[in-house]
């Protein structure tokens, strides 16, 4: 079939159930592209509206093949897709065949249901007498997809990005329900290695229990304001949105956790170390440690105030809760103690007590912070830059709102660009 002047010719290849297309477009180049058939007509449009000199690239398909049809040899699926008990048969974009059962489909997903409805006709029947379709998808991207909706077949290892991105948006595609506990599993394990791609797939596919644990990880980073940032390739999956969100989710957690050193009454007084709340009043002239008060009535040792000191200031670059149960942050205030004839007695397992009291309060505080909780200003820092002349300077985004302003700051201090 022949279309204007543009002489483009269209070839049906049965017995690949493919679309070969030879595009003649200055009479002296020919481009054979292989294309599953759901690309046809938008490939037809793309052609036509093209320029007669214009080169020849056509992006059909993830892969397009501009190999001799010869050589693509139509193969089964592994096992259990290769089983002939089958009535419906996928076959992948690279030409492999699955074969599979409506019914289990059906059930699966709303998409296939429909799919199954439409009327059949003998182009869509394979010689074995089992409907077929050919689907834009590799068989790789099948393979995990099928695996994961399919009963009593074992859930495929899903530790790669690329493999969970694909398998997400394949359930996203064909409408597939009843899989989210299986995903939300597989994102939260991601989030164990990378929080911040676990984060941004969890966001956009809209698993929120992953999303909030893949958020919590990312704590243990300290490069979230910074907008070129490691693992630019996880950097990369996020939308502007979601790098807000995060940023803004770290910050509020830093600002609840930090604030938690500076004043320690949240504390019930029966956990922290050497506090008058047990000590009977002649064990307390005994002591001669410096005391600060807490709460309404009680008092401590100062050296539990500068543990507390420490302890803001780690938990500033990191807002976790295994940083308080560090033994460094207080190890060197027993030197004060140990000469105490009071605190020498209570507070090696009084100190235990509270650091794991506070390890507890860190962590209800990192859960009670929501991940869209307003930020009215936040600021993404870019690594400092040379100007021409030679000057340092730091770009920052300041993001107010929707609006991005430009900043450059220099030594003279903060300018808008």
């Amino acid at each position: 079939m022949r279309n204007g002047e543009h002489g483009f010719e269209y070839e049906q290849v049965l017995q690949y159930e493919k679309l070969l297309l030879r595009s003649l477009l200055n009479q002296s180049t020919t481009t054979i592209c292989l294309s599953v058939e759901p690309w046809t007509s938008a490939l037809a449009s793309h052609l036509l509206n093209r320029a007669a000199y214009l080169p020849i690239v056509i992006p059909l398909h993830p892969k397009v093949l501009t190999m001799d049809l010869d050589t693509v040899k139509i193969r089964d699926a592994q096992p259990p897709f290769d089983r002939r008990d089958g009535d419906i048969i996928f076959r992948s974009s690279d030409g492999v065949d699955f074969h599979l059962h409506k019914l289990i489909l059906k059930m699966a997903s709303e998409a296939f249901e429909g799919m199954f409805s439409l009327p059949n006709t003998s182009a869509n029947t394979s010689t074995s007498g089992a409907d077929f379709a050919t689907l834009p998808e590799t068989a790789r991207a099948l393979d995990l997809f099928l695996r994961v909706i399919y009963p009593g077949v074992e859930n495929p290892k899903l530790k790669e990005i690329k493999d969970v991105q694909t398998v997400l948006e394949l359930l996203l595609k064909y409408a597939v329900d009843g899989q989210h506990g299986i995903m939300d599993h597989v994102l939260r394990s991601l989030a164990e290695r990378r929080p911040i791609a676990a984060f941004a797939l969890a966001s956009h596919y809209k698993y929120p229990g992953a999303e909030k644990a893949a958020a919590v990880r990312t704590l243990s980073r300290h490069d979230l304001g910074h907008a070129l940032a490691p693992d630019s390739s996880d950097w990369s999956l996020l939308s502007a949105q979601d790098h807000r969100r995060l940023i803004s989710y770290e910050r509020h957690c830093r600002d609840r956790i930090v604030k938690l050193t500076k004043n320690i009454d949240w504390a019930n007084p029966s956990d922290v170390p050497c506090s008058t709340y047990f000590i009977e009043p002649e064990d307390l002239t005994d002591c001669i440690c410096d005391r600060f008060n807490f709460g309404e009535i009680h008092e401590a040792p100062v050296w539990v105030e500068n543990y507390m000191a420490r302890c803001g200031e780690v938990l500033d670059k990191k807002p976790l809760p295994a940083m308080v149960m560090d033994w460094g942050l207080i190890q060197s205030l027993w030197e004060t103690a140990k000469k105490c004839p009071t605190c020498s007695r209570r507070a090696p397992q009084e100190t235990i007590t509270f650091m794991q009291a506070f390890a507890r309060k860190v962590e209800q505080e990192i859960t009670a912070v929501d991940i869209d909780e307003a930020d009215e200003d936040i600021i993404y820092r870019i690594s400092p830059i040379v100007r021409n002349n030679g000057d340092v300077v730091r770009i920052i985004a300041r993001d107010t709102t929707s609006e991005y302003q430009l900043h450059l700051v220099t030594e003279e201090g903060f300018s808008q660009a």
